[in-house]
């Protein structure tokens, strides 16, 4: 049984000093370090967006659906001393002097938003 240990640890040597071997775990050395920058990344944006949300979103928390929120949960939240809006969002297309973009429409019930404020102003 030593002998065959022996013999399987001089094979294992002996193949991994080849081209192929090394090529073959260099390239998984490779993919292990990208998906885990990847995944770091991802994290670190993940924890920035959360950060910067409350003001954009206009909430400290949002809970969204394709489906209508249940009243009754509504007026559960509003019982417990919370502010509640409801947001309407759609993507749609502006025209503007032979231009067309495209826009993401937004429409909330008072009072909105629930952190911060709103400012907009008319440009000529």
């Amino acid at each position: 049984m030593k002998g065959f240990r022996l013999l399987l640890l001089r094979q294992l040597g002996t193949q991994l000093r080849t081209t192929e071997w090394r090529a073959l775990l260099f390239a998984t050395w490779i993919a292990i370090a990208l998906a885990t920058l990847l995944s770091l990344l991802g994290d670190r944006l993940e924890r920035g967006l959360l950060r910067e949300s409350a003001a954009m979103l206009g909430a400290d928390l949002v809970l969204s659906s394709q489906r209508p929120i249940n009243p009754e949960r509504l007026e559960l939240a509003r019982n417990a001393g919370l502010e509640t809006t409801e947001v309407a969002q759609f993507p749609s297309m502006i025209h503007v002097d032979k231009e067309m973009m495209l826009v993401s429409v937004r429409a909330a019930t008072p009072p909105y938003p629930l952190r911060g404020r709103y400012e907009h102003s008319r440009n000529s």
